[in-house]
């Protein structure tokens, strides 16, 4: 999840090793450094949904990234 919310690709093929299954993933995210995403990671972050809103309401104003783009890549790994 957090290559997918740094690198600039659109498309990205990710795998689960466990089951060896691999879907490709919308992936309009891009630009949100590695520092951005752990600086979120404290106590209040209970669980994936409230990183991604936490991703929504902390990050996307000093990016070009959009609320819908976050959901999307996150929906992707629900999914998947």
């Amino acid at each position: 999840m957090h290559h997918d919310l740094v690198d600039p690709t659109n498309f990205e093929e990710a795998c689960n090793t466990l089951d060896n299954k691999c879907a490709i993933f919308s992936d309009n995210v891009t630009g949100i450094t590695i520092a951005d995403l752990f600086s979120l990671l404290d106590v209040g972050i209970k669980s994936v949904e409230d990183y991604e809103q936490s991703i929504i309401t902390n990050l996307l104003g000093s990016s070009s990234n959009t609320q819908q783009d976050v959901e999307l890549l996150f929906n992707e790994y629900y999914e998947n």
